[in-house]
């Protein structure tokens, strides 16, 4: 009995298979190499945010703030929204007590706090 020639597989579709497996291998180490930045990124910056927390709400801390003062715009766009008085902004007055804190210390984290500071009015009758 002869063999068939057809029988088995031939170096050519050896090497293509092979090729395959190995590009397959290479996409797969691909993906974990970027979840594994992705993952140590994502813990720098969970750890710098809690150390930035950390500092920023002790109480020691409000001697590190400083106040801007500044004039609150609320812009209305007419073409959004009906505007019966036609005014195109309205300007809200605040008192001295209010402005604008920001932390002036970033603990070598690069990250900065804003707060808006803006006393409470009294609605007695």
């Amino acid at each position: 009995m002869m063999k068939n020639r057809k029988s088995g597989t031939t170096m050519i579709e050896t090497l293509v298979a092979f090729l395959v497996v190995v590009l397959i291998i290479g996409m797969f180490s691909k993906v974990v190499s970027v979840s594994v930045h992705m993952l140590n990124s994502s813990r720098k910056v969970l750890a710098n945010t809690e150390k930035f927390n950390e500092h920023y709400y002790k109480y020691e801390n409000l001697k590190n703030m400083k106040t801007s003062s500044m004039d609150l715009y609320l812009e209305v766009d007419k073409e959004q929204a009906t505007v019966l008085n036609g005014a195109s902004y309205v300007k809200l007055n605040l008192s001295r007590e209010s402005g604008m804190k920001y932390n002036v210390n970033d603990w070598g984290t690069g990250f900065v706090m804003y707060t808006f500071k803006v006393p409470e009015t009294s609605t007695e009758k």
